[in-house]
């Protein structure tokens, strides 16, 4: 990292939370941030950051350590598609500033195997080598600077719950005003009792796939954030040793 390096408001923050986190030893990074009062401001360098550090109590090498990490961008969040209120999509790109082998890779196609645990596919194509399962893809590719990985993954059966519970609701509707259109037509009063289960039961079960569609995509959200969150670190430990020392970064995609 350049020791020119500015850091952004949001970027401090992130320092911040972070050391102090390790200095707590592993305590929750909200717990940390709240306990931490310190004045925040545009543009600072590391020097700035932990001198203002010091004045909490935080190591100078547990700031440095936070500010590396950002500098690569270890502490941004995963991307997340959402759709009505739930996890559809994720996806996060980590790039390394060296040349992935293929020795080097098949042991992060291993890693990528016991994180998901799925057995997927190997796919070469040129230059690009890809491991997938189901809507599960990893793609490594060349960059000007050396390879990159690009990790996206997507709720599978999602589209199917939704696409029942929206017919089934649907129906519901249809069925009912056709019966209270039939019997306006013949003059009759609304149908009483047995008619209507016809309506209640698929719009119950309309309303529970889709309420089954929310809660299994927000705790599958959970879960592969969770796992793609912690992948950059693991995936750099796969690196031989003169390459993993402060060469990489990773962003979201």
């Amino acid at each position: 990292m350049s020791a020119d390096r500015r850091f952004t408001e949001e970027e401090t923050a992130r320092i911040l939370e972070e050391a102090a986190r390790f200095e707590q030893d592993a305590e929750p990074l909200a717990d940390a941030a709240d306990a931490m009062t310190l004045p925040l401001a545009p543009g600072l360098s590391l020097r700035d950051l932990q001198a203002i550090a010091a004045e909490a109590g935080i190591d100078k090498k547990a700031v440095a350590r936070a500010a590396e990490m950002v500098a690569r961008g270890d502490l941004v969040p995963t991307q997340v598609k959402l759709e009505t209120g739930a996890p559809i999509a994720l996806a996060r790109t980590i790039r390394f500033d060296c040349d992935v082998n293929d020795a080097t890779w098949a042991r992060m196609v291993v890693l990528l195997q016991d994180t998901f645990a799925a057995r997927g596919r190997l796919r070469a194509e040129g230059a690009l080598r890809e491991w997938s399962n189901g809507n599960l893809r990893a793609v490594l590719e060349p960059t000007p600077q050396g390879h990159q990985l690009r990790i996206s993954t997507r709720k599978g059966n999602a589209a199917a719950l939704r696409t029942f519970g929206n017919v089934s609701m649907v129906g519901a509707v249809v069925v009912g005003g056709i019966m209270l259109a039939v019997n306006g037509v013949q003059g009759a009063p609304p149908p009483e009792g047995l008619p209507w289960l016809a309506v209640l039961v698929p719009g119950v079960m309309g309303l529970g796939a889709r309420l089954q569609d929310v809660l299994s995509r927000r705790a599958w959200g959970r879960e592969r954030v969770s796992q793609l969150d912690a992948l950059p670190a693991q995936l750099r430990a796969l690196l031989p040793p003169l390459l993993s020392n402060d060469q990489t970064r990773d962003t979201s995609n």
